[in-house]
């Protein structure tokens, strides 16, 4: 049973994941972002229903969203890739409808703190973290 479901949403592609209490994987789908998306509404029906993919996503602990921009605490507050969200109550929302904790930071900010504690970086004194996407991101850790 999974235990915790993570969501990248990209400028390209949304992926949604979810791990077990061994910090295995144990569900992967991905979509196109902006297929079919003409607002706001649209890419929350979207991320909705990717959540919804998960099997028994109802009993999960927590979600957590990695994306592309810069994050304050629960709000998008600037994009690039997808503007479109800025100031969009997207936690608000996810929180209410699915009655979880749902946390939300920038993708690279995530994913360097992903390798940090459970990935390549265990153990070690300085972890960086590079990545090139449809963005660009950077992560140092001392």
């Amino acid at each position: 049973m999974s235990n915790y479901i993570g969501i990248d949403i990209g400028g390209t592609n949304i992926r949604v994941g979810a791990i077990d209490e061994n910090n295995d994987l144990t569900f992967m789908y991905k979509e196109t972002t902006l297929d079919k998306v003409n607002n706001e509404e649209d890419l929350y029906i979207k991320i909705k229903n990717l959540i919804k993919r998960v099997p028994n996503y109802e009993s999960v602990k927590a979600i957590g969203i990695g994306f592309p921009g810069c994050i304050n605490q629960e709000e998008i507050v600037s994009s690039n890739n997808l503007g479109i969200l800025i100031g969009f109550p997207l936690i608000k929302r996810l929180s209410k409808d699915f009655n979880k904790n749902v946390y939300i930071d920038n993708d690279a900010r995530v994913a360097a703190l992903s390798e940090a504690v459970i990935g390549a970086g265990v153990g070690k004194k300085i972890v960086c973290y590079v990545t090139i996407s449809t963005g660009l991101g950077r992560r140092s850790c001392y």
